[in-house]
């Protein structure tokens, strides 16, 4: 029917690709191995908490940072360390990730150094139910991060501090 037809054309994604073009991340076979990993106390990452089936995770991969991707004119994020946080729970529980991450919802950016046991959290972005992400937040984030390298806003004027600091 025309009506099934129209639905396949307009019809939401349903799930994250694993091999998204936009973030490029990196999904470790153990993820808290991958936080453990680190062996450059000094070197700044930056992680993606997110996990691959989550309504919000998936609108921030397929949506946000596609659109802040185009904006830049890149391809990918290649500087995000995708963190599944669904295979994390089992070894670090929320009140954990809250205490050593510094965030307790999710998806969320962290941009950390030292030890995954001990990282020194140099600032965090998360989504929650009352701020969910946009474009203009992590766009700020980002150029909190200098991972910006295009224009914030309409004017070309480069933002120093994120809205709201």
């Amino acid at each position: 029917s025309i009506f099934l037809f129209v639905y396949r054309i307009v019809e939401p994604d349903t799930a994250i690709d694993r091999a998204n073009d936009v973030v490029r991340v990196k999904i470790p076979d153990s993820p808290v191995q991958m936080l453990t990993s680190n062996t450059d106390t000094n070197q700044i990452k930056y992680y993606y908490f997110c996990t691959v089936d989550h309504q919000d995770c998936m609108y921030m991969n397929n949506t946000l940072f596609k659109n802040l991707a185009n904006e830049m004119k890149i391809e990918s994020f290649d500087f995000f360390e995708f963190v599944d946080v669904e295979n994390l729970y089992g070894d670090w529980t929320p009140a954990k990730l809250k205490s050593v991450w510094g965030f307790e919802s999710y998806p969320a950016l962290v941009a950390a150094k030292g030890s995954a046991n001990a990282p020194e959290i140099l600032n965090v972005l998360e989504w929650t139910e009352t701020t969910p992400l946009d474009e203009s937040s992590i766009k700020n984030w980002m150029i909190l991060n200098e991972l910006w390298n295009g224009s914030a806003d309409e004017t070309g004027e480069l933002i120093d501090k994120p809205i709201g600091e």
